[in-house]
C-alpha cells in the first residue's frame, strides 16, 4: 500500500498471498513498471540530447574555453 504525506492511498497491491517477499511483489507492482517506463524514458531523452564524444588516450587534445 502507497500513501502520500497526507494520508490518502495511492496504490495498493491486494493479490498476493501472505508467503511472498515484499521485492517480488514490488516488482511486479503497476508502480514499478511506471517507474521503469519513467527512467526509460529519461534514458532516450539524454542519449538523444548529449553527444557522445570517443577520446582515444593517444590523441593530443587541446583545451577549449568556451568563450573563445
Amino acid at each position: 500500500m502507497i500513501l502520500t504525506s497526507t494520508c490518502l492511498i495511492t496504490n495498493v497491491e491486494a493479490k498476493w498471498p501472505g508467503s511472498v517477499h515484499d521485492s517480488r511483489i514490488f516488482r511486479e507492482s503497476t508502480l514499478c513498471h511506471s517507474f521503469e517506463q519513467v527512467l526509460h524514458n529519461v534514458a532516450t531523452i539524454r542519449k538523444e540530447r548529449v553527444p557522445v564524444v570517443r577520446v582515444h588516450p593517444e590523441d593530443d587534445l587541446e583545451p577549449v574555453h568556451l568563450d573563445e
